[in-house]
């Protein structure tokens, strides 16, 4: 088959990743980031060393898995090992390939921040002595309830981007302001920042990996699209 292999998120059981192989041949196994953090922080054990200590370190696990480069990913893990030796041979355990941007090779979803199988859970427990035909009634019940929701939540959005992608591109745009511009090119440019990144607007590439890695402009190209105006 040529059609991309399927992308398989799933918590970081023992055995499961050897067992998700067998059934879907070549698929990417990532883990959810969700349950790797929460399964982080009950695993900190002292002594913790700098002003925040504990409090960061989720934090800083976060920005690891979510580096596109080498160079930044070693810098959050070498962070982490600075304030926990514990928590940082907790972390190199896992395999880096199932939780980093860096190497994951599926389709990326990002973070979740809500447990989606919580609302599941919790109806499959209410209507447990109900037959198969009404457990899929209030299924459907239950998710038509929450496309709702979120369509009348949608509705009071300001554009067509969600809330936090739009403040994100806001920041990236006023941070562009500062930025030095040089055009080599009709298509290539040189976006002086903290090191020097080259931006192809007609590839929609940038060598500091974000515009790529999440389809969104990152303050580069917002600089160099600003320029051409």
């Amino acid at each position: 088959s040529t059609s991309q292999p399927i992308t398989f998120v799933s918590e970081r059981e023992k055995g499961l990743k050897n067992s998700v192989l067998e059934v879907f041949e070549n698929a990417y196994h990532g883990y959810s980031m969700f349950h790797l953090v929460e399964s982080f922080r009950k695993s900190l054990r002292g002594p913790f060393h700098g002003a925040y200590g504990r409090g960061v370190l989720p934090g800083i696990f976060l920005s690891a898995a979510h580096a596109v480069r080498l160079g930044s990913y070693k810098k959050f893990t070498e962070q982490i090992k600075q304030i926990s030796s514990q928590a940082y041979d907790w972390v190199i355990q896992i395999e880096p390939e199932c939780w980093t941007s860096l190497l994951f090779k599926g389709e990326r979803y990002n973070y979740i921040t809500e447990n989606v199988s919580e609302l599941y859970t919790k109806l499959m427990e209410d209507v447990q002595e109900a037959t198969i035909m009404q457990k899929i009634e209030a299924l459907v019940c239950m998710i038509c309830g929450l496309v709702k929701n979120r369509q009348t939540l949608s509705s009071l959005w300001s554009s067509k981007l969600t809330p936090s992608i739009e403040k994100k591109l806001q920041e990236d745009a006023l941070k562009a302001r500062s930025l030095k511009v040089l055009f080599s090119s009709d298509i290539l440019a040189e976006v002086h920042d903290d090191c020097t990144h080259v931006v192809n607007i007609e590839s929609q590439e940038c060598t500091c990996l974000e515009w790529k890695e999440n389809g969104l402009p990152c303050r580069h190209a917002i600089a160099v699209l600003n320029c051409r105006g």
